[in-house]
């Protein structure tokens, strides 16, 4: 079923091409009655229309694939015993010089949860709010890292599970 989808959704005749530009404007030839806006309806070329119907794929070098199974989606749903001595206070479970791993049990409200901290260390990390050029190379670490997870915050997602990066 969902090829035959994927093809009814492939076939040219069955998709509109929107483009909405001002330079445009000077090339359009009705008006919309209620909001005043001038559009204009072409047909597609013929050489669109064969590009669309015979679509070559020019990227040799990547193999186009199904994402890899996502590993966040639990398989045991099975509740662990209540441990007063594991969900009292947070634990340190892990300290190296890179990161401090906590871990407390959830026996009050049964709902399993991870919060994750990652300090990104940088020579213009000194003061990232004191001028406007280390505000933006911030900003532009954030970016980067974000675009960096966005396979696996996806993968989160699916999972129902929240993630963010931010600087703080």
């Amino acid at each position: 079923m969902c090829q035959d989808i994927a093809k009814r959704l492939a076939d040219y005749k069955n998709c509109m091409i929107l483009i909405k530009s001002k330079s445009f404007e000077q090339a359009s030839d009705k008006v919309a009655q209620w909001y005043d806006t001038k559009y204009s309806i072409e047909d597609y070329s013929e050489s669109l229309i064969k590009r669309m119907a015979q679509p070559a794929c020019e990227i040799k070098q990547k193999k186009l694939d199904l994402p890899p199974a996502n590993n966040l989606i639990p398989k045991n749903f099975d509740l662990l015993p209540k441990d007063e001595s594991l969900s009292k206070e947070p634990q340190c479970i892990e300290k190296t010089p890179e990161s401090l791993v906590w871990y407390m049990k959830d026996d009050k409200f049964e709902m399993p949860k991870a919060c994750v901290g990652i300090k990104v260390y940088c020579p213009q990390d000194a003061d990232a709010f004191g001028s406007v050029e280390k505000r933006m190379f911030a900003r532009v670490w954030e970016s980067v890292i974000g675009e960096y997870l966005a396979e696996f915050r996806y993968m989160a997602e699916c999972a129902k599970l929240d993630s963010s990066v931010t600087i703080l």
